[in-house]
């Protein structure tokens, strides 16, 4: 996974673009809704086509993530990843600059800013793997069935 990728995915998750496999599930999403009642034959054919054309997640949301089951994280556990993932970035950008200029004027000293840096990396990565599990069960239980 490049950095840009990475990034998206920790700042931009709606942009991720989506692949067939995001567009069987919330066709399936669809379907189900349908076959239950809950949408209208013409809302199904609305939200049909959406799924086709979505080309990012935002887009694949937009038509069908007001239906039940549809695959989506807690949108507040998305923005907790985004705000503590910039944070972590700001705080160690800054200890490296203070690191870096105490080792100019000082002497050099053993990198410490790491230890803070892995500690915010480990947490960052833990909730964004829990912000990311119902897309990856549903990937999941989307391979199962084929």
């Amino acid at each position: 996974m490049g950095i840009a990728t990475v990034t998206t995915h920790l700042f931009r998750p709606g942009q991720v673009r989506v692949d067939q496999i995001d567009r069987e599930i919330a066709t399936r999403v669809v379907d189900q809704a349908y076959a239950r009642g809950l949408i209208d034959q013409e809302r199904a054919g609305l939200a049909r086509a959406a799924v086709a054309d979505a080309r990012t997640r935002d887009e694949l949301d937009a038509g069908v993530g007001d239906l039940p089951g549809a695959v989506r994280p807690a949108s507040g556990l998305t923005t907790l990843v985004r705000v503590l993932a910039a944070l972590c970035l700001v705080s160690t950008a800054v200890q490296v600059v203070v690191w870096a200029s105490i080792g100019l004027v000082g002497g050099w000293d053993t990198p410490w800013w790491l230890w803070s840096a892995a500690v915010g990396a480990v947490i960052v990565t833990a909730l964004w793997w829990v912000a990311e599990t119902p897309r990856r069960t549903a990937r999941v239980l989307h391979a199962a069935h084929h």
